[in-house]
Formats: C-alpha cells, structure tokens, sequence
C-alpha cells in the first residue's frame, strides 16, 4: 500500500490522498464528526483549496470508495460523481468508486 498523505487535519476532520497501485489512480478520503450548516459550509471552501492545490501540482481527478447510499450522499455534497463501477474489498465487500475533478 502507498503511502497516505495529509492535505488537511484538524480535531475531529481529515482531507487524505494516496495512490493505490491496483486502480492506478489517487484516491482521496474525508471525514468529519462534527456536522452542521455552518461546518459545511467551512469544509466546502477548505476543499476547494485542497482541489486547488492538487490540480496545481498535477492532479486532475481524485478517486474515493462509498460503502452506502449515506457515504455516496455526502461524497455528492462536495461534487463528487458515481462512476457506476465496484470496487471488490479485501474483505470480499464491494464499495462503490466516486470521481471527482480538481
């Protein structure tokens, strides 16, 4: 596995990238405890300038996994789209693959 890298951290939310060798793409993951209007619409600009700093550096489109409806909904929140593939789990679970663009 690749190495995960940090674009954002603060208590309770995280932005992470990493290469995965087997879809040969960036995936990206998101999360956050705390959830309202008002921090919604903070982590929205504070995405914006994490895609804008990747698409400086190279990165056109990022990847994500959603393992439910809720995850696909709140990846949809920040632009993401489904790109209608499956993604099999180690575990032998399938995850549904999200795109977005920088």
């Amino acid at each position: 596995m690749s190495e995960v890298i940090s674009l954002y951290e603060e208590e309770g939310a995280f932005i992470r990238l990493r290469w995965d060798e087997e879809l040969n793409v960036w995936m990206m993951h998101l999360d956050c405890t705390s959830w309202s209007k008002t921090e919604f619409k903070r982590y929205i600009k504070i995405f914006k300038m994490v895609l804008s700093d990747l698409k400086a550096k190279g990165i056109h489109e990022v990847y994500g996994l959603c393992k439910d409806k809720k995850a696909v909904k709140f990846n949809k929140m920040f632009g993401a789209t489904v790109t209608g593939q499956m993604v099999l789990m180690d575990d032998g679970s399938y995850q549904i693959l999200m795109r977005m663009e920088t």
